[in-house]
């Protein structure tokens, strides 16, 4: 008796863990395309009048661009820090108090630095704030990167990829985005 009270208690947590760590993104493989220069459930966001400005991405098929699956961004920033951020179309709902962690696979030229972060909107008083950290490619290679951020139930959170001011005008590889609540 006790051997499957036991088995219940352990089948019982891991499915409340594995249903907490879902990815949250539509397409964070971004295999979805409706054209070459068309993420389906991506944008870019914070944009400058000044096109020039902007970050632009594409699709990316090339053997050693991609970590998994057929296709990662392109991801090229533009001449302005924090312009042309790549993002999620519309805010995502928080379902429970918790810690979300945004990862992605980044690849790109050593030195270079991006920055992932979000924008959140806090339920309890509408208050918009954004966090981000910078990180800095030591190599050529693929890197997972993370950015953690707390979070209440019914918070908004959009999550992003924004160019650095030492990253301008370069190349970067993504792929492999994951947005998860932790426990």
């Amino acid at each position: 008796m006790k051997k499957y009270l036991l088995l219940s208690i352990i089948i019982s947590f891991s499915s409340l863990f594995s249903q907490r760590s879902n990815n949250l993104f539509t397409d964070g493989g971004f295999e979805t395309w409706s054209s070459d220069t068309n993420l389906t459930n991506w944008t870019l966001g914070n944009n400058s009048a000044t096109p020039s400005n902007n970050a632009t991405y594409e699709k990316e098929s090339g053997a050693d661009n991609f970590y998994s699956g057929s296709f990662s961004v392109k991801y090229t920033t533009g001449s302005q820090a924090g312009k042309g951020s790549l993002q999620t179309p519309s805010d995502i709902t928080i379902i429970d108090d918790s810690k979300i962690i945004f990862g992605i696979w980044i690849k790109g030229t050593s030195g270079t630095k991006i920055k992932i972060g979000y924008k959140k909107t806090a339920i309890v008083d509408g208050a918009v704030s954004y966090s981000a950290n910078a990180y800095t490619l030591p190599d050529g290679d693929w890197h997972y990167v993370t950015q953690s951020l707390d979070v209440l139930a019914g918070d908004l959170i959009l999550p992003r990829i924004l160019p650095n001011a030492n990253g301008l005008n370069s190349t970067f590889y993504l792929d492999g985005a994951s947005l998860s609540e932790g426990l």
